[in-house]
């Protein structure tokens, strides 16, 4: 075999390469966090006020896994709001509830819910007539 054939065979290879691979990433799925997503961009400085107000709150909430199970803990039983929860490598996975505090100022979501992996938990909250919001990101078992 001589160079010239080498050469086309090494040349006819890396394209086959690169066309592979673009293959590879347009099947690749990108979601946006929300659909809505540029709105809530034009409301960010809200969410910034928010943000400050949860996090000087004597009353901000805390999330857990524990057996499995999502638990928000209430400082405050009296707060009313939801929580949101995003997984960022499939938005069907996302979905929002209601703030229901138990009597031990608890609120469990099942792990049922969740497949495991990353989740980016909000929690929009009212208190005393403003608004709050916490975030944190959760590994589920």
């Amino acid at each position: 075999m001589s160079w010239g054939i080498r050469i086309i065979f090494l040349y006819v290879g890396f394209v086959g390469m690169i066309v592979f691979m673009v293959m590879l990433t347009m099947r690749e799925k990108v979601d946006l966090v929300t659909p809505d997503y540029y709105k809530q961009e034009l409301e960010f400085q809200q969410t910034i006020d928010s943000k400050e107000r949860a996090h000087a709150s004597a009353a901000q909430p805390t999330i857990g896994v524990v057996d499995g199970n999502l638990v928000a803990v209430y400082p405050d039983k009296s707060v009313s709001g939801k929580i949101a929860v995003y997984r960022p490598s499939d938005s069907g996975k996302d979905f929002e509830v209601a703030i229901t505090v138990g009597e031990d100022g608890n609120q469990i979501i099942p792990g049922s819910r969740f497949v495991k992996g990353l989740y980016k938990v909000t929690i929009h909250w009212d208190k005393d007539g403003n608004t709050h919001q916490s975030e944190y990101s959760v590994y589920m078992p």
